[in-house]
């Protein structure tokens, strides 16, 4: 801060000699010419680890020999951080000195805390593995009871949350959310690779989808287990009891493609209760689930939902529908087969309710419905008994309906099925090819299926009648008994 008015040298004059500076300091001087330093008459100044800045007109005139580590800028330290400009890496950042992994002017905050900083990090709120883009997110076994819900939070919306192998705990909410989450099971690893949402001591639902989710939120290719308490009925809904053991579904829908449900339980609809759905399940299978009331695997109210390629086996009902039980809506059951259900009232397989405020229609269409058992009445398809309701309703085509008992329908419906053709509809136990007879290509199938059935098929062992798992003495002993033209 010395002023040598119009004169030469504001900081120090070299008039010829070799003054040596050394850790010195030159700031705010104002001078003619040569603010800091100021050399004529042939000598210069050996400057060494010296700052020469902010001087007015300029830091130095007439040269000097360079010692090393000096600093000649015209600002001495632009962020006031301590540090001159010229060795700041970072001379407008003053919580930097050198570039860091977001440069200078960016922050260093590391959110989720996994070592990579936010503007660096494609998923900066999820502490585990993602895709470069950030838009899939990977959740393994090691993440955490709760990391496919908090995935669910992060991720953002149009997403995928990739799940591996491993056995999770729900509840999981997809809150509203469009996006898919997806199981990556191990094939090569039989059921320990199994991606598994399991409901052991849960109170509720496995999965829940009741904040009008649509198409685009999708859950793929999991195991939903053991939930066996179910949820409460959701308004307007006003049962005393619970519904879906794994899935609920209300006034929502999401799209379930490629998942197993199995032995689960609850009030009503053992697996998955569907309200004011549309929504598309497809390639998915229902076994050994139990409902309390009705719609043993499957329960729908009021849906316009497709059920395409799935597969119904084990299940049991209280009530009604052992394997599925539809109120009113326009649902369609596509290339389904439900073998091997239980209802102990009616419906073996399916049963259907409606009346004359149904709207749109209920469609069966390249279904096998066999080996199901009801204790009264319909062991296949148990049709409403209302009488004043819409009459062509449900449409059945191209569909075996065969060996259920007490009957493939009930003979008191309000309302037959609207037969579009290519049905095959039979009630001898021993019509393993479902020609309407029982004879000698009957037989041959069943000796050529002999010992245990073991395709994963239920569709696959017809050859199986009594349904033990086993093709053996007791299905020849029925096939006998049974010979010669169907009756019904």
């Amino acid at each position: 801060d010395n002023d040598a008015g119009n004169n030469n040298a504001g900081g120090l004059e070299n008039n010829g000699g070799s003054v040596i500076v050394s850790e010195c300091v030159f700031n705010g001087n104002l001078s003619g010419n040569g603010g800091g330093i100021f050399t004529t008459g042939g000598g210069q100044p050996v400057l060494t680890n010296t700052v020469i800045c902010e001087n007015i007109p300029n830091q130095e005139v007439g040269g000097f020999i360079d010692g090393g580590g000096n600093c000649i800028s015209a600002v001495c330290d632009s962020d006031d951080d301590g540090t001159p400009d010229c060795l700041d890496g970072c001379p407008d950042d003053p919580d930097k000195t050198e570039p860091g992994p977001c440069g200078c002017a960016g922050s260093e905050i590391d959110t989720d805390g996994d070592g990579i900083p936010d503007c660096i990090d494609p998923c900066p709120t999820w502490p585990g593995d993602c895709s470069e883009d950030g838009q899939t997110l990977f959740v393994g076994s090691d993440d955490g009871a709760d990391a496919i819900q908090l995935a669910l939070t992060m991720i953002p919306g149009g997403g995928t949350i990739s799940v591996g192998p491993g056995t999770y705990a729900g509840p999981i909410d997809f809150a509203g959310k469009a996006v898919t989450l997806e199981a990556t099971p191990d094939r090569q690893a039989g059921s320990a690779g199994e991606v598994i949402l399991d409901g052991t001591g849960l109170e509720g639902s496995i999965v829940l989808a009741i904040s009008g989710e649509g198409p685009d939120t999708v859950l793929r290719g999991f195991v939903l287990q053991n939930g066996t308490t179910g949820s409460d009925p959701i308004a307007p809904s006003s049962w005393d009891y619970t519904v879906a053991g794994a899935l609920y579904v209300h006034a929502s829908s999401p799209t379930i493609e490629n998942c197993e449900f199995r032995n689960c339980s609850a009030g009503t609809a053992g697996a998955a209760f569907l309200f004011a759905s549309g929504s598309l399940i497809s390639g998915c299978s229902f076994t050994d689930n139990v409902s309390g009331r009705n719609g043993g695997g499957l329960q729908l109210h009021t849906s316009e939902a497709n059920i395409e390629d799935c597969v119904f086996t084990g299940n049991q009902a209280n009530f009604l529908g052992g394997a599925v039980h539809n109120w009113k809506g326009s649902p369609s059951f596509i290339r389904c087969t439900i073998t091997d259900n239980t209802a102990f009232t009616s419906g073996g397989g399916m049963s259907f309710f409606w009346n004359t405020t149904a709207e749109g229609n209920g469609i069966v269409e390249d279904c096998v419905i066999t080996r199901n058992v009801a204790q009264v009445e319909g062991g296949g398809l148990m049709l409403t008994t209302e009488t004043e309701l819409t009459l062509d309703w449900l449409l059945v085509g191209n569909t075996t309906i065969c060996n259920n008992t007490p009957e493939n329908t009930n003979p008191n419906a309000g309302a037959p099925f609207v037969d579009l053709g290519g049905n095959q509809i039979c009630g001898c136990p021993g019509d393993v090819n479902f020609d309407a007879q029982v004879d000698g290509q009957d037989l041959a199938v069943l000796l050529s299926n002999w010992g245990v059935c073991t395709s994963d098929d239920p569709a696959a062992c017809f050859a199986d009648i009594n349904g033990d798992g086993m093709v053996g003495g007791p299905d020849l002993t029925i096939i006998l008994s049974s010979w010669g033209v169907c009756s019904n």
